[in-house]
């Protein structure tokens, strides 16, 4: 069952045709036209998968430990203390797309064949980044709802209800992507189909959106003795020879404002339909075998900035949005403000060998792939700072090979880690103020006075931006995502093994084509608090800007988004339609719930099947309040 997303509660954003305004414009609207990017004809993506229509297995059958599972089974308890495997009879994964955000159910029906009542635990992949916000189970008539305790006392309320002869389930976190799910007093006969309900994020590179549905839990190697929660984690698996087949119903609606493009299954054939509120998505040919994942992947099309907000009501008046500014496809770069890049390299002794031949490549690269109108700097710090020159270069062939073999003698100095000298050569150097500057640091991050360098940096960055790229073994992230945050940047980390080249190329990647920088938003009449991010990142090229924060009193005001491009102020308008909103997903996406410390527990009550699903929300007071 997916619960109903109301359109209404997304504010369509049509953005300016980015047209610069001179003093004293009224900025008007330009019709987009996208119709030519618009997924129109119903057609089919994907490779062919192994389909599920056969008899669905209804036998007991003993586990053996030995062999590879091809699918997640159920574990049984029965009164004899045997465990034995039976596998589902059918899960389905009902995903409504609205925005950067997927709402998911997970529905599992199971049916007890045997004559006496019986306990069922069972290991199944979520996706690690989701936030489980609501969870009940039906059996027969009854629907039994979820609610969130800590672990020990969720533990607790199982126990008791299992003794006293009530139905009751539990779900446990045990892993970020494994949920252990156990219900007990399973009457004979009876069907018990489980409903869990979970919000993630899309994945989102080069442009493209995500999203992965994992449907199999694969063993997992625990040397002997040292996980001392193997069992719990390790599906049971069925005897050899054994067939079984459960069906993977897997449905995905993408509801956009914004015409949906090139749609992909990577795994799965998948018919694509078109809808005036975005794209269907369903399995080509009916239920699949829980084999492999479901991976779907697609662009957003439309030639100008555009965004949507996304809004929950909540009962005291007010509720939870979500603001998502898109970039627009294929951006001309060369309408970007021009650049200024300023590299700085940790030398200090901690980065001998491994650390600075990582940095070092990377560096090289870096210079390769600079655009022909940058200029760039480059600066190394240990015990102290060295700039390659007073103030930045053009980019020629000559500079970048002077620039490389000042790293070089530089790079032989070692010593102790002065960071701050790093930043104060950085940021105090002369500017043009027509270039954005953006300075990339390159280390391990072994300092103690981190607090003390992001103040400097923020009382001397001005509009420069940040971007951070650790290296080592065991990089200091929060040195390394710090002074991306405080930079208003972004933050990576090339570990052991990886390549400094491919990571340097999505870097490039990430912030070659910046569309909107000193971005600002005026909230009109609506009033808003615990934003997130504080400080607005750049809008780049295949990357939308997400603002999450709350909201009180009505739905309703302009909203403004500005900023600049190419140096010129530009700004996005929308205004609110004043409708409600139905909308789950904004509030449980500002914050995960914690499963090391939460689990779900559930008991029937005797409220009728028909009355309301009472929504379970992660325990944070407010959980848009985190992050800068």
């Amino acid at each position: 069952m997916v619960r109903p997303l109301a359109l209404s509660s997304l504010w369509s954003l049509l953005a300016l045709a980015c047209t610069p305004l001179a003093d004293g414009d009224d900025p008007e609207l330009d019709a987009p036209d996208d119709s030519a990017d618009v997924t129109t004809p119903v057609f089919q993506t994907g490779p062919e998968s192994s389909t599920c229509s056969g008899p669905r297995p209804t036998e007991l059958v003993p586990v053996d430990p030995l062999v590879v599972p091809d699918q997640a089974q159920l574990k049984i308890a029965d009164a004899n203390g045997h465990w034995l495997g039976l596998p589902l009879q059918a899960i389905r994964y009902d995903t409504v797309v609205v925005g950067t955000l997927a709402e998911t159910t997970v529905t599992q029906t199971f049916v007890n064949p045997r004559s006496e009542r019986l306990e069922a635990i069972y290991s199944f992949p979520l996706p690690d980044d989701a936030a489980v916000d609501d969870y009940w189970i039906r059996v027969g008539s009854r629907s039994i709802h979820g609610l969130l305790k800590r672990r020990e006392d969720a533990q607790r309320t199982y126990d008791e209800a299992r003794q006293a002869g009530r139905t009751a389930a539990l779900l446990t976190q045990e892993r970020p992507n494994v949920f252990t799910q156990a219900v007990t007093n399973i009457g004979p006969g009876q069907t018990v189909e489980v409903e869990i309900h979970l919000v993630q994020p899309l994945r989102q590179r080069s442009g493209r959106y995500s999203l992965a549905l994992p449907t199999v839990v694969g063993p997992r190697y625990a040397p002997a003795g040292a996980v001392a929660d193997a069992d719990r984690i390790t599906p049971p698996v069925l005897a050899t020879g054994v067939d079984s087949c459960v069906p993977v119903e897997i449905a995905v609606d993408i509801d956009t404002t914004l015409p949906v493009a090139d749609v992909t299954s990577k795994l799965h054939a998948v018919t694509v339909t078109p809808h005036p509120q975005g794209v269907a998505v369903a399995l080509a040919r009916g239920p699949v075998r829980a084999d492999r994942d479901f991976e779907l992947s697609w662009r957003l099309a439309g030639a100008q900035p555009r965004a949507e907000i996304m809004a929950q009501k909540t009962d005291d008046g007010g509720g939870y949005f979500a603001l998502t500014v898109q970039p627009p496809q294929g951006f001309d770069a060369g309408r970007s403000r021009p650049r200024e890049l300023v590299f700085v390299v940790d030398v200090s002794g901690s980065m001998m060998g491994v650390p600075l031949d990582t940095a070092r490549a990377a560096i090289e690269r870096a210079l390769a792939g600079m655009r022909s109108d940058d200029t760039f700097n480059l600066i190394t710090f240990a015990g102290s700072a060295l700039s390659f020159e007073p103030a930045s270069v053009t980019n020629t062939a000559d500079n970048r090979q002077r620039a490389l073999d000042f790293l070089t003698r530089a790079g032989n100095t070692g010593g102790g880690t002065e960071m701050l000298t790093g930043v104060a050569a950085a940021l105090d150097a002369p500017k043009d103020p027509e270039r954005l500057r953006m300075v990339l640091f390159m280390t391990d991050g072994y300092i103690g006075n981190e607090q003390q360098i992001f103040e400097s940096l923020a009382a001397k960055r001005r509009d420069a931006r940040v971007f951070a790229l650790g290296v080592g073994s065991s990089v200091n992230r929060f040195l390394v995502e710090g002074l991306a945050r405080v930079g208003r940047g972004a933050a990576t980390v090339v570990g052991p093994g990886e390549q400094p080249t491919a990571v340097v190329d999505e870097f490039y990647e990430s912030i070659d084509r910046p569309v909107l920088t000193d971005i600002s938003i005026d909230w009109g009449g609506l009033d808003v608090e615990d934003i997130a991010p504080v400080r607005l990142p750049d809008l780049f090229a295949g990357q939308p800007l997400v603002v999450h924060g709350r909201y009180k009193g009505a739905l309703a005001g302009e909203v403004k988004v500005r900023g600049k491009l190419g140096g010129a102020d530009v700004e996005l308008r929308s205004s609110s339609p004043g409708r409600g909103s139905a909308s789950t997903t904004v509030s449980p996406a500002c914050g995960r719930a914690s499963g090391s410390t939460t689990s779900a527990s559930t008991r029937s009550t005797s409220a009728p099947a028909s009355s309301p699903a009472t929504r379970v929300k992660p325990s944070s007071p407010s959980p848009c309040a985190t992050g800068s």
